[in-house]
């Protein structure tokens, strides 16, 4: 459907939301690196700008626009598109800043930009949220959450207008986590155990992960929540047509939106 204009490996969707008349796909380059299922790894972030989202998929007509922001040098691995959010008349883009080497798995940090829906494209109008205020630095992005995950949701909770964070423990977990914030930005609440998938303590070769809310596919106090369960063995995939696809999960929401 879209792949890398240099030619160099492929793209995987990450966030993404419509202004402006356009849809925003955040799109992350990736290259093979090794063997085994992650043989991977990401080295760069494209924009994906869709100037007909109205017409088929097939139809589309989609500009590429490189991100500048962000950091693979060493081991710290910085970069934005994990979840778009539109509030007014800005969009709030949500990223990743993580430190690699450590053992077991990295700490992966929430960082935020902020810019008007008209400007999503303009990476010069992009400001970064250091903790304190909004500048044009994204390598000062301050973490203003932690053990999130690549693929997470960020949404408005009604009724007070609050803001909803959920994620996937640490990115690999059978727990799917929320946060609360009266801002976009934050600061987060502790976080509350949404739901504990199944899959990992029946099969220890299989995983969870990506889990994101789905607040168009909800209703009243109900929340859609998706997430996806993987194995570590690919021919067990390839075996097994429940794996490696959307989970879907419904959170009753308790105290009008607790």
């Amino acid at each position: 459907m879209v792949t890398p204009a240099d030619g160099k490996g492929w793209f995987w969707l990450q966030g993404g939301g419509a202004a402006n008349d356009r849809l925003y796909l955040f799109l992350s380059q990736i290259e093979r690196s090794g063997d085994g299922v992650f043989g991977f790894r990401q080295v760069g972030a494209t924009l994906g700008v869709v100037e007909n989202p109205m017409a088929e998929p097939i139809e589309w007509r989609i500009a590429q626009k490189k991100i500048p922001f962000e950091d693979f040098a060493g081991r710290r691995f910085l970069c934005f598109g994990a979840a778009l959010l539109v509030v007014g008349d800005e969009t709030y883009i949500y990223g990743t800043d993580e430190t690699q080497g450590g053992p077991g798995l990295p700490n992966k940090h929430l960082v935020v930009a902020r810019v008007k829906s008209t400007s999503i494209a303009d990476f010069s109008a992009w400001r970064f949220f250091d903790n304190d205020e909004w500048n044009d630095d994204f390598r000062q992005a301050g973490h203003v959450t932690e053990g999130v995950a690549n693929e997470l949701s960020v949404s408005h909770l009604p009724p007070g207008r609050r803001f909803l964070l959920v994620y996937t423990d640490h990115g690999m977990s059978d727990k799917i986590l929320a946060r609360v914030s009266e801002t976009p930005q934050g600061p987060w609440s502790a976080p509350t155990v949404l739901y504990r998938s199944p899959e990992m303590a029946i099969d220890k070769k299989v995983f969870t992960y990506a889990a994101k809310a789905h607040p168009s596919e909800s209703h009243d106090n109900e929340l859609m929540i998706t997430y996806v369960a993987n194995s570590f063995d690919f021919w067990q995939v390839a075996r097994d047509a429940s794996l490696y696809w959307p989970k879907v999960v419904r959170v009753r929401l308790r105290n009008g939106g607790n």
